[in-house]
């Protein structure tokens, strides 16, 4: 299940939290400064949820099917690809 919260930060900001679990049942929360761009990531997470799709950008799930399947299965670790990926993106 997915929740929108208002929270305000010890420095006095307001800002909306998303609340959810996703598929492994881990839960996973991100905070936004207006609230209607936390309902726009609610709606989107709902559906990958629904979806049995996980909450990551194409962007970098193309990235790492790329390193993984160009550096070879033997000589990458996952991590390794993983450390890649973020410096690329």
């Amino acid at each position: 299940m997915a929740t929108i919260r208002k929270r305000t930060l010890p420095s006095g900001l307001v800002r909306w939290q998303v609340d959810f679990t996703d598929q492994a049942g881990k839960r996973r929360s991100k905070l936004f400064p207006r609230r209607k761009d936390a309902d726009v990531y609610l709606v989107k997470v709902r559906s990958l949820v629904a979806n049995h799709t996980p909450p990551v950008s194409g962007k970098l799930s193309a990235a790492l099917l790329l390193l993984y399947f160009s550096g070879g299965r033997d000589t990458m670790k996952t991590r390794d690809i993983h450390r890649k990926v973020r410096l690329r993106c």
